[in-house]
């Protein structure tokens, strides 16, 4: 069964999930007036065209509406889900082959990282993105800002799937004929496994490592592998967690190579299976990436023979490497955007990856007691630190503390401007943000209008009296200055609205890959800038960065009762009171000001004359991606 029978349009805004034991809950109905019950006995297999209905003795309820059909099965011991591999289309390259050069200039270039334990900077996704790596699951990629659909996951290297709810695994077709750069052989599901297996091994520092959810990976035959869920922690979600439009998850690598040249020096062998090979990687200098002459998907064959990508922290260098055309792309804030190109003749701007929500998270504020998974006491972590040096923070264990330091946060919150700063320092292009639900906002129907954060800067002044914060007290605000989520610029208008009232702001500028072990260490103890995410699921699971595990967290921890809700949405198959659970979750975030969301923002890059065609995808980050797009003159 597909993640959708042809109704292909997965998120409607009103609509009931289905019954868990469907496997898959995210198959909506989005339309039709009359139903029609009937029991037949059937499996279903979806092909890119056409769908084939194909006998066999599973007992299903189908319930058929006009023009869609919506499924609704009864509990069955295993439900299947099979997915054709869909006819290739012709070849995009010419005949002739790639031709041409380009050059690319990002804030940062990140070290080489091939093995996914090692990986812990959190941004690795750019591995794939720059089009070294491949994860297992791939839709296609496209320009529209759509969610897109679970249902066309099918044109990567996994290619089909059987999911079995009884025994919580799932069991995947690998694609033949892939191959990994150099001479190391064919990609087989050893090869998969291998790699999902080393991202979750004990001492990861794997940034999308699934630890808590996933007990093993398991090779079934050279083209299969199946994926063993621990009791209770099925997924019923497992596509978007393992494609390539979420936030990155696991690229997959060659267990030959690892065990033929050993760990200490395969780390830094950037070997995949992608559309580019890595030539040269000098971390915060340039990457040298050539087109893969037997990569394997003819509708993404690379058009331009050699792509550099250098590290250009500053802006207003880019932006003249632009104008005198050492650099034909280059991701440029929308302050500048503008200027950029009426500066550069011929040049054009296109917006890349989701628009993100611009958060202030304010950490320190550890409140959790249970580790759920481990079944274990957290609580006090060493990041709290509810005292005079930390007003924002508040202790649990005292209530005179939590209030006071509940209105800080409000203070703090209140007087930030969210539509000056648009219109400032986004030009216009973004929109002011209200609560901590990237998938919601002010227009949605599951909007509450009490959820609205009003500016408010008298207010705020008034609030830091009552909570015995001093004129002149200084706050520091850590703004990563190279994480592709985050607009620094954003981060500096905040900072400067809380000296608009009274307060000094220290801010911090450290690397985000250096600060982000405090991040997982559950030890950082200030207010930091990072995104929300925008898109999605309305009825989504809030709170999973914010509550106890192994892995990355936000640099604070809900209580028990919220985090609750979020184990709750993981399982619940109605679509409804997952959004009454959400409703509860940003109920209780506005009365305590646990986050304070800003604005939105859209990043854009500027192409310079020399490109003639580059189609960046919409599903995820703002760093350069969609390579093999790339046309140039």
């Amino acid at each position: 069964m597909m993640p959708s029978l042809r109704c292909r349009r997965l998120y409607c805004s009103s609509i009931l999930m289905l019954a868990l034991s469907t496997i898959l809950p995210v198959i909506l109905a989005c339309g039709g007036t009359e139903t029609v019950e009937k029991v037949v006995e059937r499996t279903v297999v979806v092909e890119k065209q056409i769908e084939k209905v194909v006998e066999k003795p599973v007992a299903q309820t189908v319930v058929v509406e006009k023009q869609i059909e919506k499924v609704v099965e009864k509990p069955v011991a295993q439900t299947v889900v099979v997915v054709a591999t869909p006819t290739p289309g012709a070849p995009t390259t010419a005949p002739s082959g790639p031709t041409g050069k380009v050059v690319v200039a990002e804030t940062r270039v990140i070290p080489p990282v091939m093995l996914p334990s090692k990986q812990g900077a959190g941004v690795e996704f750019v591995y794939v993105d720059w089009g070294v790596f491949e994860y297992l699951l791939r839709a296609k990629a496209h320009t529209s800002k759509e969610t897109p659909d679970p249902a066309e996951a099918i044109f990567g290297i996994g290619i089909g799937w059987e999911a079995d709810t009884t025994a919580e695994t799932v069991t995947f077709t690998i694609r033949k004929g892939v191959k990994f750069h150099g001479d190391w052989g064919e990609l087989t599901a050893q090869d998969v496994a291998f790699s999902f297996n080393e991202g979750n091994k004990e001492g990861t520092r794997f940034y999308r490592n699934t630890r808590d959810r996933v007990d093993r990976w398991e090779v079934v035959d050279n083209y299969l592998v199946r994926i063993h869920y621990r009791k209770g922690q099925f997924d019923p979600r497992f596509v978007e967690g393992l494609w390539n439009a979420g936030g990155g998850n696991t690229p997959l690598i060659s267990k030959k190579l690892v065990e033929t040249v050993g760990e200490e020096k395969a780390v830094t062998m950037m070997i995949g299976t992608g559309p580019f090979i890595s030539k040269k990687w000098v971390a915060d200098d340039e990457v040298v990436l050539e087109a893969n002459a037997n990569y394997w998907r003819e509708d993404g064959q690379p058009q331009v023979k050699q792509i550099r990508i250098v590290a250009i922290p500053e802006e207003q260098a880019k932006i003249a490497a632009m104008k005198t055309g050492e650099v034909d792309i280059a991701a440029i804030s929308s302050k500048f955007l503008r200027e950029t190109l009426d500066g550069v003749k011929g040049s054009k701007a296109r917006p890349v990856g989701a628009a993100q929500l611009q958060v202030v998270f304010w950490g320190g504020n550890y409140w959790a007691k249970t580790w759920v998974e481990e079944k274990k006491q957290v609580f006090p972590r060493d990041g709290l630190k509810a005292d005079a040096a930390h007003p924002w923070i508040g202790d649990p264990r005292d209530p005179a503390s939590m209030e006071r330091a509940k209105k800080v946060r409000e203070a703090l919150t209140i007087s930030i401007n969210s539509d000056l700063i648009n219109k400032k320092v986004l030009a216009g292009l973004g929109r002011s943000a209200h609560i901590y639900w990237g998938a919601v906002d002010d227009k949605s129907p599951f909007f509450q209008e009490r959820w609205r954060i009003k500016y408010d800067p008298n207010r705020a002044k008034q609030l830091l009296s009552e909570a015995g914060v001093a004129a002149g007290s200084t706050i520091p605000f850590w703004v990563p200055p190279d994480n592709p989520a985050v607009d620094p610029e954003v981060g500096f208008a905040v900072a400067q609205m809380w000296r608009d009232i009274g307060l000094k702001t220290a801010i911090e500028a450290t690397a985000y890959a250096a600060r982000r072990p405090t991040l997982v260490a559950r030890t950082i103890d200030i207010p930091w800038l990072h995104h929300g995410g925008v898109g999605g699921r309305p009825d989504t699971e809030l709170m999973g960065t914010m509550r106890p595990t192994a892995g990355f967290s936000h640099g604070l921890e809900a209580t028990d009762e919220i985090i609750d809700l979020y184990f709750a949405n993981r399982t619940e198959p109605n679509f409804l009171k997952r959004i009454e659970n959400n409703t509860k979750i940003t109920d209780w975030i506005l009365e305590w000001r646990f986050v304070t969301p800003t604005v939105v923002q859209q990043a854009h890059y500027v192409a310079g004359p020399r490109v003639l065609v580059w189609e960046p995808h919409s599903f995820a980050w703002k760093d350069f991606l969609s390579p093999e797009t790339i046309v140039v003159r």
